[in-house]
């Protein structure tokens, strides 16, 4: 009964890891979103320069508590 029992949470475990790899690279994608929307402002003029850590990395932080609270 108990080989049972840990046979049904396999998939839950291989489901779980995909969704936190899919997580993490759509947490990725917005990362380089933003530094090309910061780059964008930049070249227009419409954002000062910053050292070179960027306000892109600024968002970081936030990005991965919001990834973790998922």
């Amino acid at each position: 009964m108990l080989a049972l029992g840990l046979a049904a949470l396999l998939p839950l475990a291989a489901v779980d890891r995909l969704r936190r790899a899919a997580a993490a690279e759509e947490l990725a994608l917005w990362r380089s979103l933003a530094a090309i929307e910061v780059e964008v402002a930049r070249s227009q003029g419409w954002l000062a320069r910053r050292p070179a850590a960027g306000a892109a990395q600024d968002a970081a932080p936030a990005l991965d508590r919001a990834l973790a609270e998922t």
